[in-house]
């Protein structure tokens, strides 16, 4: 396949490519890092290239008279009395805000990759990144982080990130003390100066570690007004969704908890049913454990995960139970031995 080059994409934005280029551009697209360059380009290609105010009503009375001057192919009124045209029934206000609309609608509909990068990992994938600031952030598996294309560092207030899921970020401290915003969907906001920490942002829990520096949290207690609280470091935070509250422990090897990144999982008494939930997050595979006696067996040590078969394997001769793999399901289950 040629290359799809920047000089291409911007004949491609001023409509001067052929059909075949156009179909080349159209097959690089489906690879969504690619989305991203296409939307860079568009943006620097529009920057440059200021487009035309459009004359809607200039525009639709040339399509009238285009309608009027076309004579119909059948006749539909037998009785030979005039028909007047639609679109001369209509108020002109009527077709003009009709136009706008679609113009809208369109904006609206395809707006979040166009204001927003975004940058997401598959199942059993680690992706490093720096954002614009010099922040360095390490993104989990199955995991998605979400920033403004346009003047996040010149929003005076603070930086915003947007993350789905699990990442490690080391945070640049800026010159003119600009906060940094780690946003969740999980009713639980990271605000930091200059740090490093964790947070996961799943279905199965929201927490945050922090290695090193300061970090306040703001979240939403249950009937209650927005709480916040300031973290230390090598404390752990956990929101506890039944009681809407946040639970603050103190760790002793808080960079266990972004061994991921490694593609290692550290276990430290962590319960079979807490290690299924990981694997359903980070690989993708659905997990069954058979037994209710297995989900609160324990596991303690370091274990690799560049190969969730590995990890299966060791789970199964360290607990002695049966461990079936059948696609994307994981069967835990008594030793029939």
């Amino acid at each position: 396949m040629a290359p799809v080059t920047k000089a291409l994409l911007f004949d491609y934005h001023a409509g001067r490519v052929t059909a075949l280029q156009r179909k080349l551009i159209e097959d690089w697209l489906e690879d969504p890092h690619n989305r991203s360059v296409y939307y860079e380009t568009l943006i620097e290609w529009e920057t440059t290239h200021p487009q035309y105010v459009a004359n809607i009503t200039a525009g639709l009375d040339r399509f009238r008279s285009r309608l009027e001057n076309t004579p119909p192919s059948v006749s539909t009124n037998p009785q030979g009395s005039p028909v007047r045209p639609l679109l001369n029934r209509l108020p002109i206000s009527w077709l003009a805000a009709a136009c706008v609309s679609v113009f809208i609608l369109s904006g609206w509909l395809f707006r979040e990759p166009i204001l927003y990068k975004t940058y997401a990992t598959e199942h059993g994938q680690v992706q490093r990144l720096t954002l614009p600031d010099g922040s360095k952030v390490v993104l989990n598996a199955n995991s998605t982080l979400r920033l403004s294309r346009f003047g996040w560092l010149s929003n005076e207030s603070q930086r915003n990130v947007f993350l789905t899921g699990e990442a490690e970020f080391n945070v640049t401290h800026l010159l003119n003390n600009q906060k940094f915003v780690v946003h969740t969907n999980r009713k639980l906001d990271v605000e930091v100066l200059g740090t490093e920490f964790v947070v996961l942002a799943r279905q199965r829990a929201t927490r945050v570690v922090l290695m090193r520096g300061k970090v306040k949290l703001h979240y939403q207690a249950s009937r209650q007004a927005d709480k916040t609280l300031t973290m230390a470091p090598g404390q752990k935070v956990t929101l506890n969704d039944h009681k809407q509250a946040l639970e603050l422990t103190n760790v002793a090897q808080p960079n266990d908890f972004s061994a991921w990144k490694n593609q290692k999982y550290v276990f430290n008494d962590t319960p079979l049913t807490e290690i299924g939930r990981m694997i359903q997050d980070d690989f993708g595979l659905k997990v069954e454990i058979k037994e209710s006696s297995l989900a609160q067996r324990q596991v303690s040590g370091t274990y690799d995960v560049t190969n969730v078969d590995e990890l299966l394997n060791a789970l199964e001769e360290l607990l002695s139970i049966r461990v079936t793999r059948q696609r994307d399901r994981v069967i835990f289950s008594q030793s029939t031995k």
